[in-house]
C-alpha cells in the first residue's frame, strides 16, 4: 500500500468508526429493549406466572387470556 493510500484510509477510518457505532449502538438497543421483559413481569404478575407454565407448543391456556385482560 502506498503512503498516499494509507494516509486517505487513516482520514477515513474516524468517519467510519463514528457512522458505525452511531448506527448499530440505537440498533442494539432497540433490539435489546424488543426482547426485555423486565416490566412485563412486575406489571402483570399473573399473566406472567401463568406464560411461565406454559408450553409453548399451543395457544397459552384460556386462563391466561383472562388474566391479561383482568390486568390490563
Amino acid at each position: 500500500m502506498s503512503r498516499r493510500n494509507l494516509l486517505a484510509a487513516a482520514l477515513i477510518a474516524p468517519l467510519l468508526l463514528l457512522v458505525t457505532l452511531s448506527f448499530l449502538v440505537p440498533l442494539g438497543a432497540t433490539l435489546y429493549r424488543a426482547v426485555d421483559d423486565s416490566e412485563f413481569s412486575t406489571a402483570l404478575p399473573r399473566t406472567a406466572s401463568l406464560l411461565r407454565a406454559w408450553d409453548g407448543q399451543d395457544l397459552p391456556p384460556e386462563e391466561a387470556f383472562a388474566s391479561l385482560v383482568a390486568e390490563l
